[in-house]
């Protein structure tokens, strides 16, 4: 029956890729999208040439809420609120990508040659892009189907490129979840089945 929750005995094990594109008037994601609608999202949009990098150490999802509780002198009557809530995704990205960087640091600014080479300007609260990205994470399973989380928002986390003997250089951005509107829906987190979509065969 609808809405009637799935108890599945699933373990969900491994990393998977997490693919990032720029919220625009056309790409967004919005409260009333039903479970049709995110996964026609996450066809079209979680292809390899939105590959934000290749992870390294998994991704990882995060909710917080904020709590406020009030409750009369003998401890008999209480009432908890929610007064805040955050959410958020990280990951390790193990390859070096400049558009990456440039999505990553609002004040980035990248160009390229004709040549292949590329460069970015960092720095300067004038040139803070102001743009927000949606992240799709997917995590694929051919035996119990996948799961994806869907969030739009904006690297939060510092930016650090440690370049050492021995080990790879790996950024690591969290990007922290915007409200897709006024409802103040902030993640989307869907279970499918591998028929559902084909986008992350790639």
């Amino acid at each position: 029956m609808a809405n009637t929750p799935i108890k599945a005995k699933r373990i969900a094990l491994g990393s998977g890729k997490l693919y990032c594109t720029k919220v625009t008037a056309e790409v967004r994601l919005n409260s009333d999208m039903d479970i049709a609608a995110v996964l026609q999202f996450v066809k079209t949009n979680a292809i390899e040439s939105n590959i934000l990098g290749r992870i390294k150490g998994g991704a990882t999802y995060n909710y917080n809420a904020t709590t406020y509780t009030e409750k009369d002198d003998f401890n008999e009557v209480s009432k908890t609120n929610i007064t805040d809530e955050s959410a958020s995704l990280s990951a390790g990205m193990v390859t070096f990508d400049l558009s990456m960087i440039n999505q990553i640091i609002a004040t980035a600014q990248y160009s390229n040659d004709d040549n292949g080479n590329e460069m970015v300007k960092i720095g300067g609260l004038q040139n803070d892009k102001g743009e927000s990205y949606i992240l799709i994470f997917v995590h694929e399973d051919k035996k119990d189907g996948n799961i994806a989380v869907l969030i739009q928002g904006e690297n939060t986390a510092a930016v650090a490129l440690a370049f050492t003997n021995g080990a790879g250089t790996v950024t690591n951005p969290t990007f922290t979840a915007e409200p897709f509107d006024t409802k103040g829906v902030s993640t989307f987190i869907v279970t499918y089945k591998n028929s559902a979509t084909t986008s992350t065969q790639n």
